[in-house]
């Protein structure tokens, strides 16, 4: 079914004559409608007025005629309405259709000429096709090129005007035949605008790339996993989130200022980001669970004296005034750093990173992890940990370890396959130790008490008093 054949129905729908007529010269010059609207008799008088003027000017017949009198509008009834489109071979411009009638009476060459010279096409062009404007729209078209193929024509649409006779109201359509172009050529489509990279996709090819990874590696959370899983840490050590248009504008602002602070430890000095400050609130606190039952360790690094590292708050020196050490630039990393603790009496090792490294290498025989210790322990990659936070991402960069992903997986795999290891053992030697050390209390009996008044039932440790 052609494509306007839904306007169509809507324009025969209205009942106002007047508002009819202008829906349909409105969908005409729109393009929307392929049915040329039929003059109103004050269109036609006014169109008469302006040739009798014309004629006037070059010596014609004035004053124009008056209303209602015949003014020789072509009588069309009996014929069939041809839509032919124009400028079907110049891509530049938009196709048009103009409606042209012809009847059983006209030959066959002249209908076909007169098609080929409204399509400014040439008399012997033999790629033309029609269709007629009840056809569905995905029908294939008609052959159009020789005389016999112009007068199978006009049978065929009085059929279906025979068959649109015995309809009503709505379901009554107007037959008309389209004629098609079967090689025209499309109009070029206008070039869509490319979006800003400033989206919630990481950016692939913009110029600040390196910008964007820097500060990705900077303020990716370990506490908060998940889609936005970037925070960055305020003076107080609340977590503030980042979604992923956020770390691009932080990227894009490290990129325009040289001078600006890559370490990530304050904001950019923009609206953005003053408004961010202000309107978005700190995320949940999560307690990591690798050591739950860590106490509070304070680290003074001797190779960086200015350096302050609190083991249960993030590892940005925000801390450092309130514990009385001056506060320092801090690492450059927003992971928290949990130490193990010399307290501890269990006999389990903190971490025996030169071990590890050994079992991968010999497991798996095609890698050599013994390679990277040195580069590990510069990191102060010491405890274990330590090494259980940083994320596979870390271990790649080739500015931290250089590790291939797959080194760096299998790393932290068993790194992570360690510490779960060394708290199940620790959380059981407590337990035993507890057990080992209850005090049993037990309530005097009255053969304890025989003898002796007034004295209430005393309880007593079995493990002295």
């Amino acid at each position: 079914m052609p494509s306007d054949q839904s306007t169509d129905e809507l324009i025969a729908g209205i009942r106002d004559p007047g508002t009819r007529r202008t829906a349909h010269n409105a969908a005409y010059v729109l393009n929307m409608t392929q049915q040329m609207p039929e003059p109103s008799r004050e269109d036609v008088r006014q169109i008469r007025m302006a040739q009798a003027l014309h004629d006037a000017d070059n010596g014609g017949g004035y004053p124009p005629p008056a209303p209602g009198l015949n003014t020789n509008i072509p009588d069309n009834s009996g014929k069939i309405g041809f839509y032919i489109p124009q400028n079907t071979t110049n891509p530049d411009v938009r196709s048009a259709n103009v409606l042209v009638h012809f009847s059983e009476g006209d030959h066959p060459h002249d209908v076909f000429e007169r098609i080929c010279a409204s399509m400014n096409l040439p008399p012997t062009y033999d790629k033309l096709g029609w269709n007629l404007s009840t056809a569905r729209k995905e029908a294939n078209a008609m052959r159009l090129v020789t005389l016999d193929d112009v007068r199978e024509i006009f049978p065929v649409v009085r059929a279906a005007e025979k068959e649109q006779a015995g309809k009503k109201g709505k379901a009554k359509k107007t037959i008309s035949v389209e004629i098609k172009n079967l090689s025209s050529t499309k109009p070029k489509k206008q070039e869509k605008r490319k979006k800003t990279q400033l989206d919630d996709t990481p950016p692939s090819m913009n110029p600040y790339t390196d910008k964007f990874n820097l500060v990705a590696g900077k303020l990716q959370c370990a506490l908060h996993r998940g889609q936005n899983k970037f925070c960055w840490v305020d003076h107080n050590g609340q977590h503030i989130p980042l979604a992923i248009s956020d770390v691009q504008l932080w990227a894009k602002h490290l990129h325009e200022d040289p001078a600006a602070d890559e370490t990530c430890t304050m904001l950019p000095n923009d609206k953005h980001f003053e408004e961010l400050r202000h309107t978005r609130g700190p995320r949940r606190s999560v307690q990591p669970t690798t050591t739950p039952n860590s106490p509070a360790i304070h680290v003074h690094m001797p190779e960086y004296p200015r350096i302050f590292v609190d083991s249960l708050t993030s590892n940005i020196p925000v801390t450092a005034a309130s514990r009385g050490v001056e506060r320092g630039q801090g690492i450059d990393r927003q992971y928290a750093v949990y130490l193990d603790s010399d307290s501890d009496d269990d006999d389990v090792d903190t971490f025996n990173l030169e071990a590890i490294l050994q079992r991968l290498t010999t497991r798996y025989q095609d890698t050599d992890f013994r390679k990277y210790e040195q580069v590990l322990r510069s990191n102060g990659i010491n405890y274990l940990n330590v090494a259980a936070q940083f994320p596979i991402s870390w271990y790649t960069d080739p500015a931290k370890t250089g590790m291939t992903e797959g080194e760096a997986a299998l790393f932290r795999e068993w790194v992570v396959k360690e510490v779960v290891k060394r708290e199940k053992t620790r959380q059981k030697d407590k337990e035993n130790r507890k057990l080992k050390g209850k005090k049993r209390v037990r309530v005097s009996s009255a053969e304890d008490t025989e003898g002796v008044e007034n004295i209430p039932p005393v309880a007593s440790c079995s493990g002295g008093g």
